[in-house]
């Protein structure tokens, strides 16, 4: 009976620490739509934590003028980006990797049927606050 009364009060708590979150979520949109005061500092802090205050240059530099902080980027993607690659850094790179082969039980089950109760525990394994980015997988 206790241990009854036990799983219920800990599956209420659950109920209510996801209505909270779920509230605390509504509330951050509701006055971040608003032109307020919070949706003014919201904007603030977003744009200075995504702002680029610094690079350093190839000659190791810094930079802190916003159009040498665009130059200084566009060269370094243009290098990186225009550039072909050479086979030998693709055999460098296979080199000092470590592929560990599977056992024959380890290939068997990864090429075995998807059985219906493995994808059903899958799903209610995710957590309810949790919802599926771009790709179909959890943030």
């Amino acid at each position: 009976m206790e241990r009854n009364a036990i799983q219920e009060y800990i599956a209420i708590v659950g109920v209510e620490e996801a209505s909270l979150k779920q509230k605390a979520c509504d509330n951050r949109i509701a006055l971040g739509d608003e032109n307020n005061s919070y949706f003014h500092r919201s904007v603030k802090a977003r744009f200075s934590k995504n702002r680029i205050l610094m690079l350093l240059n190839e000659q190791g530099v810094e930079v802190t003028d916003n159009d040498q902080i665009k130059e200084v980027m566009l060269d370094s993607f243009s290098k990186l980006l225009g550039e072909e690659h050479n086979d030998m850094y693709r055999e460098d790179l296979l080199s000092a990797v470590d592929f560990e082969k599977i056992d024959d039980v380890e290939a068997a089950d990864m090429s075995s049927e998807v059985q219906a109760i493995e994808i059903v525990n899958a799903m209610f394994s995710i957590d309810d606050a949790k919802a599926p980015g771009p790709d179909g997988e959890d943030a």
